[in-house]
């Protein structure tokens, strides 16, 4: 569904905006009318709200709690790895060259 030109107007003010796009939704979902004051409460709110960081400060004090517990095996892929690369011959030889090169380099963990 497109809108028209006429439904479509930038240069009005944040309160006509509001009350163009009840109008809107109480046509369009078959809602009962706000009253303009409650719309203009709203508006006011929304306008005078200002974020709380009271909450998040709050959060940065607490010492984080740990939310999931896993096992994480050690495997030993230089052996396991190794062993099969160095009797594979249908490996690439820049897949071989590779696996020989970065099992040379520290170890990672995760």
């Amino acid at each position: 569904m497109e809108l028209d030109d006429q439904e479509v107007d930038v240069s009005k003010k944040n309160e006509q905006a509001v009350d163009r796009a009840v109008a809107a939704c109480v046509s369009i979902l078959g809602l009962l009318q706000t009253s303009a004051e409650d719309i203009d409460q709203s508006v006011r709110k929304a306008r005078d709200y200002v974020p709380s960081d009271k909450e998040a400060s709050r959060r940065k004090e607490q010492e984080p709690t740990p939310c999931c517990f896993g096992l994480l095996s050690e495997v030993d892929l230089i052996d396991g790895i190794g062993k099969q690369m160095a009797d594979a011959s249908d490996v690439p030889e820049n897949g071989k060259a590779f696996w020989n090169a970065s099992r040379h380099c520290a170890p990672i963990s995760l």
